[in-house]
């Protein structure tokens, strides 16, 4: 149940083990219950890779077979999420939550304006793959670029490793992950091929490469499907959703304009 996630989350945090715990057809969106049959069903399958708070029950990792005199790196694969518009790009340089992050980001700083914002269109669900044990602080990506102080300085202190930082949307605890990539410093424009070769980032051209435990890789990002917006909240025209005046959520009312996904952002 909701209530069982709630508590394991709750327990684990950002340093807790992350394992692979799959609940099929069951997708909980403020504690409401949606089958696989609609809604983020449609991802399909094992609905989210959750946390779990004991350590060392990590029925995910996989060891692969790593260079000469390299110990293998042991690996750990759970979803992430990201609020995106309808454009490609690769999943580097960026900021992806779970369930409860990426649903507060849209929440708190997208569905309040219409358009949206950056455009915004779809939840896209990705299966990463990070060397256990390895996480750092949270860091914030704008534009493609680290926006934190001394960047520079954390990725010779620490290298490429994915930032995690927890945070609550209604009750249940929930986190963020920064994805350093190619050139991460400077933003989507400024990225010349003498930044991306000096400096180049934590993405991973497959698994196998981010188990052999050596160079500068530190996660590895699948597609893993994705959900229409207005298909999960039922809304049949955006672009005449928008023109009649309405809104998904407003703040100054805690509720929609023409419809009631989002009413409430503490329910």
């Amino acid at each position: 149940t909701a209530g069982v996630v709630a508590a394991l989350l709750a327990a684990a945090g950002c340093t807790a083990a992350l394992v692979a715990w799959g609940r099929p057809g069951l997708v909980s969106v403020g504690g409401t219950p949606r089958t696989a049959a609609g809604g983020l069903g449609r991802f399909g399958g094992s609905w989210l890779w959750e946390v779990d708070a004991a350590a060392g029950s990590n029925r995910s990792a996989s060891r692969g077979v790593g260079g000469a005199g390299q110990q293998p790196a042991e690996l750990q694969s759970f979803y992430v999420f990201r609020a995106q518009s309808d454009r490609k790009y690769p999943l580097e340089n960026v900021n992806v939550g779970d369930l409860p992050g990426v649903l507060w980001y849209l929440h708190h700083e997208v569905v309040s304006m219409c358009p949206r914002k950056f455009g915004i269109t779809r939840i896209m669900r990705w299966k990463l793959t990070v060397k256990k044990g390895e996480m750092i602080g949270f860091v914030a990506f704008d534009r493609g670029a680290c926006t934190v102080p001394n960047c520079a300085a954390l990725w010779q202190q620490k290298g490429y490793a994915v930032g995690c930082q927890e945070l609550r949307y209604v009750g249940m605890p929930g986190h963020w992950y920064s994805l350093p990539g190619k050139c991460p410093n400077s933003t989507v424009g400024e990225k010349t091929p003498g930044c991306r070769a000096d400096f180049p980032g934590g993405a991973c051209l497959s698994a196998a490469a981010l188990s052999s435990g050596s160079g500068h890789c530190t996660y590895f990002a699948e597609p893993a499907g994705e959900v229409a917006i207005d298909e999960l909240t039922g809304i049949d025209n955006y672009s005449h959703f928008c023109a009649e005046g309405n809104l998904e959520y407003n703040w100054a009312s805690d509720s929609g304009i023409g419809m009631s996904f989002w009413d409430g952002f503490q329910n």
